[in-house]
């Protein structure tokens, strides 16, 4: 067995408390060892920790060399089908998008914008009628980075 520092004198107790195992501890008290309690940082853990994370959240805010960061944007239409949800004709849902929350619009099949899409798009004509029920129509999206959440 590996034979404590403490225990062999070779260094104060001060230095060494930190480093004992629970079994090393309860021999020297039981040895009748006073264990001088190790000294402790000037900020406890969550303090530590928030501070962090505050200096790390400003940081992020603060643009890269003192100019704001330009992303290439592009507005979208998008469909969603939410003819599953049982609450379909009477909620209001959300797509949440970079953060911001938009209000989707109930759309029929004879809705304007949806007939447009569906001239451009094959995907949209080969989609049943039934199965789209909502809209998101021109919504600015950075074209970099998936931003629909």
């Amino acid at each position: 067995m590996k034979k404590s520092k403490l225990l062999d004198g070779t260094a104060t107790p001060n230095s060494v408390v930190r480093s004992l195992s629970r079994y090393e501890k309860r021999r020297l008290r039981n040895a009748g060892i006073p264990l001088k309690e190790p000294q402790g940082m000037p900020v406890n853990r969550r303090e530590f920790l928030g501070t962090a994370a505050a200096a790390g959240a400003l940081a992020a805010l603060v643009p890269k060399s003192g100019q704001a960061e330009t992303r290439p944007i592009e507005v979208r239409t998008l469909f969603f089908n939410m003819s599953h949800h049982p609450e379909r004709h009477s909620r209001n849902f959300y797509a949440v998008i970079a953060g911001k929350a938009y209000p989707l619009e109930r759309v029929t099949p004879s809705h304007p914008v949806l007939l447009g899409a569906q001239r451009k798009n094959a995907f949209l004509r080969a989609v049943p009628a039934e199965h789209i029920t909502h809209a998101l129509v021109n919504v600015p999206m950075v074209t970099d980075a998936v931003s629909l959440s």
